[in-house]
């Protein structure tokens, strides 16, 4: 992931332009049930106020009803176009172009971090790097909610049908997104990566709510 930054620039500025289609069937997914279920955690694992941060928020549709109460939200990416997109969600109080190698927060300042299909793309030592980044800078007693798709999901079930027989039939490859080097086998696989750095395993959730599209990972300082 050397030059990730370069791979979801290209990633986020070709969905408009080369895969219009794809891009509104994710939108009205995104809209209908991944939104919901991000609320819902939401609410489960968050306070009512605070500041929370998306870390890796993309276009951050699928964060577009959770409930603000008393929370100041901020949508991170390191791709600019990525987060041209994510201003048209207007829970979000402020926008960061950051890497989340390196957060630009202060210790113990956030009340909680959440992201949606970040952390599959990152091998192990990094996927360590990034979480004890996240773990730097939220409060204690705070929590993290990562929704870390699965191998056995059904994004991954759907979507790699369809890009596996795409692929076989014709000479012009599609790739949906960047590569995703650590999809979850389950709990305990979440729990030995948690495991490498100071967080605990909270919860571990894999249910209807999304439709089966994401293990929903839990964490505690």
């Amino acid at each position: 992931m050397t030059n990730y930054k370069d791979d979801w620039d290209k990633h986020w500025n070709s969905l408009e332009k080369k895969r219009p289609i794809f891009n509104f069937i994710v939108q009205v997914y995104r809209n209908l049930i991944i939104s919901n279920a991000v609320n819902y955690y939401f609410e489960k694992y968050f306070s009512s106020k605070g500041i929370f941060i998306e870390a890796g928020c993309g276009t951050a549709q699928s964060s577009a009803k959770v409930n603000k109460k008393n929370r100041f939200l901020v949508g991170l990416d390191i791709s600019f176009p990525a987060l041209n997109e994510a201003k048209l969600n207007k829970k979000m109080d402020c926008f960061v172009q950051a890497d989340i190698f390196r957060l630009p927060f202060r210790e113990n300042s956030i009340n909680g971090i959440w992201n949606l299909g970040v952390m599959e793309h990152f091998h192990k030592p990094d996927i360590t790097r990034i979480l004890n980044q996240f773990y730097k800078v939220v409060k204690k007693n705070s929590n993290v909610i990562l929704l870390w798709p699965p191998n056995y999901g059904a994004s991954e079930i759907v979507l790699g049908l369809i890009e596996r027989t795409h692929n076989l039939l014709s000479k012009k490859k599609i790739v949906f997104f960047p590569d995703e080097v650590s999809r979850l086998e389950g709990k305990q696989h979440a729990k030995s990566i948690i495991d490498t750095t100071d967080f605990k395993l909270h919860n571990y959730h894999f249910s209807w709510r999304d439709m089966f599209t994401h293990g929903i990972v839990v964490l505690k300082k």
